[in-house]
């Protein structure tokens, strides 16, 4: 009897970091490098539909945005409540379905649009760097709905004690349970997250988001710390409220100040 075929081998470049380290990460959970890319693949053939689908969508609600209120594409949006569920695709449905009103809000320390954003985890002791970079799913989407350049990097390694990158357009996630981490993120005042930034003039450049690796570690909290580093304050009835439930969108106002389409 013959041999059965095998599915063709493919070459591919990869830096030794990331290789490494997603080869570690998949043997933990009894897999091979082999059957994350083809996780990875099926994924982004999924979201480049996602995207192909909605596009139509976002250009009518930009034609006619007196017909797709806030309140409506909000009601619908998962509530504060350490949503860990979150994906691309909702992210993509969410911004496709807010309108960009004529009043953006005003931002502190604006993200150039020019400024590729480059996100590199890092997960203190304890904590599982699969489940960071699948919270980060909500917020690349959203982000790169909103015409951003996103790449999720390898993970960095811990240290404590974070501060904003030197690296410009460098996003640190540090995840963290650690006594000194806490103190810096005010987890005693109840915060989950805390973010720092770095600026030139009137831009930030970089930055580095300390998240409380029990409560903080959500779709919606990362994007609500995203919004931050994108230049917005706090604000009430959206992602960016600074306690309580809301959406996890910006309103018309703030997805105004921030796209850049």
């Amino acid at each position: 009897m013959p041999n059965q075929p095998k599915t063709p081998a493919r070459t591919v470049r990869v830096d030794d970091e990331l290789w490494n380290a997603v080869r570690r990460e998949a043997e933990a959970k009894g897999e091979n490098v082999s059957d994350v890319v083809r996780q990875a693949l099926r994924k982004y053939l999924g979201l480049a539909l996602v995207v192909l689908t909605l596009s139509g969508c976002a250009a009518q609600a930009s034609a006619s945005p007196a017909t797709a209120p806030v309140a409506a594409a909000s009601a619908a949006s998962p509530e504060w409540n350490g949503a860990t569920t979150l994906t691309a695709a909702d992210a993509l449905a969410a911004v496709a379905a807010t309108p960009v009103s004529d009043t953006p809000a005003k931002l502190e320390g604006a993200w150039g649009c020019s400024t590729p954003i480059t996100v590199r985890p890092e997960a203190g002791p304890g904590v599982e760097i699969g489940e960071v970079y699948h919270q980060l799913d909500y917020s690349v989407g959203y982000l790169t709905a909103l015409g951003y350049r996103v790449a999720v990097g390898a993970p960095a390694a811990y240290e404590p004690n974070a501060e904003a990158p030197a690296k410009v357009g460098t996003v640190t996630i540090v995840v963290t349970s650690q006594p000194q981490d806490q103190e810096q993120l005010g987890a005693a005042q109840g915060n989950r997250a805390v973010t720092l930034t770095s600026e030139e003039g009137t831009r930030t450049t970089s930055a580095a988001i300390v998240v409380d690796a029990k409560r903080g570690l959500a779709g919606d909290i990362l994007l609500h710390e995203f919004g931050h580093v994108l230049g917005l304050d706090h604000k009430d009835g959206t992602v960016m409220q600074a306690e309580g439930a809301s959406p996890v969108v910006f309103d018309a106002d703030e997805t105004a100040a921030v796209t850049c389409h």
